[in-house]
């Protein structure tokens, strides 16, 4: 038998070595841990090994390795998490749920094991997994992407008692890692009426979406848990991930062309670039679409030439706080969004002042002042055309709900009879007909829903950079939205001062919560 090469021989098993850590690569696993049963009998909780059953199931269908442990203590939760981060090293995916009790105690977070007994906080913390464990098991496996989900803020005796702070604390992860909480710092999450906590009902509904970026998938999960709750519970998110990520790779379902969903989606990307090109693109599909107002004022003031100096403007500006000026340059059309936050007056700062000021009859008449007005009544109007749509889109999600529950009852009472009776087999067909029709109008509203959520959220970051140094007297509107918006009805008023309201209250602590969305639930 002729002998292999010593240099071939060696490139083979490179070769394999290349082909099995690729493989690797592709691994999707996940570490569920449920605790319910603790000794404590004021502690147990119903849902936990409920929630980590149905996900176990959710995510199997999802091609995951699934890992599941119930009722452990540190030690138990600790070994699972070690054969864990063994499994998971290299993996494309790696999902870390918990769900029971949590507890943050000097600025760190813990997960309660069953054993807990005691009455003291150096006891709690001896019985506890912190939460940074994992997140340093996920860091050395050097997963593509890690995520740690904790449904871990039921009420418990613990704040009552002092042992611990309500609810857990924000904990960012690092490159590649998203941490998703059931609810937002400080507060508790609901462990549910039924089979589930009222968070994990959300993730099973939206985990299986397919070809749903996980961002936007969490997204409905939030959406969906501030609704169902009336925004006693908001789901919160700290994420460095890289790329996009699909937890659920079935071919994507056929959702129908919608012309509202696509709209705010071009305009959103015409915002960001903020150039003359980019609003006449938007216009030349949307001539008559929701902003397409806007996006013609601002190719008007994009072509004229400033007659202000760039020198005069840095001097203006030196004082000024440039990450809020910018914004709310970049609110009026003046720059694009690339996310920066300069401390120093940039000539493309200073340039898109002069754009500004140039406006006015007497350009020496702009102000920095005079600029956060003027683009706080440009995104009040913004927002409020983004709200209506969402209020209505809720509006048509709730009905389309309703009748999809109707739809589930009336088939599988069709399906039983259609069994015993073949007259019944075209009505069956008539029925999932009907029911494939209403999935796929909420699939429209939800892609609608997504779009419009994600500006919302967009303005109300941005806004909330200047909105604190603007006073709304009268002033110079830079968009025909904007001097339109003073004559609005009541209904657009009401909805301008709503996103101010929602603006005022943006901080770190809440900023892309989506706590805001109670507020256009008609049933809130």
């Amino acid at each position: 038998m002729p002998r292999t090469p010593p240099i071939l021989g060696a490139a083979i098993l490179a070769l394999l070595s290349l082909f099995a850590s690729q493989a690797m690569a592709t691994e999707r696993v996940a570490l569920l841990i449920g605790n319910s049963d603790y000794v404590r009998a004021d502690l147990r909780l119903n849902n936990p090994r409920n929630d980590v059953f149905a996900l176990s199931e959710a995510l199997a269908v999802e091609d995951f390795e699934v890992f599941e442990t119930i009722d452990q203590d540190l030690a138990g939760m600790r070994q699972a998490l070690a054969r864990f981060g063994d499994e998971a090293r290299g993996a494309e995916m790696a999902v870390v749920f918990y769900a029971g009790h949590g507890v943050q105690m000097g600025g760190e977070n813990y997960l309660v094991g069953v054993d807990f007994a005691g009455a003291d906080a150096e006891d709690l913390k001896a019985h506890s997994l912190a939460m940074s464990e994992i997140r340093q098991r996920l860091e050395a496996s050097r997963v593509g992407a890690g995520l740690i989900i904790l449904d871990a803020c039921r009420n418990t005796p613990f704040a009552d008692s002092g042992l611990a702070r309500p609810g857990l604390v924000r904990s960012r992860g690092g490159a590649g890692l998203m941490i998703v909480y059931s609810t937002d710092p400080g507060n508790f999450a609901l462990d549910g009426s039924g089979e589930n906590s009222v968070f994990t009902e959300a993730l099973l509904d939206n985990l299986g979406t397919p070809g749903l970026d996980v961002r936007l998938m969490l997204g409905r999960v939030r959406q969906q848990v501030v609704l169902q709750t009336g925004g006693l519970q908001v789901p919160w998110v700290e994420e460095a991930l890289l790329g996009e990520h699909i937890i659920s790779t079935k071919p994507p379902q056929t959702v129908q062309s919608d012309a509202i969903a696509a709209d705010i989606g071009q305009w959103r990307l015409a915002s960001r670039r903020a150039d003359a090109r980019a609003y006449r693109q938007y216009l030349s599909s949307y001539p008559d679409g929701m902003f397409a107002d806007v996006a013609r004022e601002r190719i008007e003031i994009s072509v004229k030439d400033p007659s202000g100096s760039d020198d005069s403007s840095q001097m203006l500006l030196a004082s000024a706080d440039h990450d809020a000026v910018n914004a709310a340059l970049s609110a009026l059309g003046l720059m694009a969004q690339n996310g920066s936050s300069p401390r120093s007056a940039t000539a493309d700062t200073a340039e898109a002042f002069s754009t500004y000021a140039d406006q006015f009859p007497d350009p020496d008449a702009a102000s920095v002042e005079r600029l956060f007005s003027d683009a706080t009544r440009t995104s009040m109007f913004l927002g409020a055309i983004t709200g209506q749509r969402i209020r209505t889109d809720i509006v048509a999600l709730r009905s389309v709900d309703r009748a999809q529950a109707l739809a589930r009852v009336a088939l599988a009472e069709l399906e039983t009879l259609a069994e015993t009776n073949p007259e019944a087999k075209d009505i069956l067909l008539k029925g999932r007909a009907d029911l494939a029709a209403i999935e796929q109008a909420r699939a429209t509203i939800l892609d609608r829903l997504d779009q419009s959520r994600s500006y919302y959220q967009d303005l109300l970051s941005r806004t909330s950079r200047f909105i604190g140094s603007a006073e709304l007297g009268p002033g110079l509107a830079m968009a025909r939205g904007a001097g339109a918006a003073a004559e609005a009805d009541a209904q657009t008023k009401r909805l301008e001062a709503l996103f101010i309201q929602h603006a005022s209250m943006i901080s770190d602590e809440n900023d892309g919560s989506y706590f805001w969305l109670e507020d256009f639930d008609s049933q809130g």
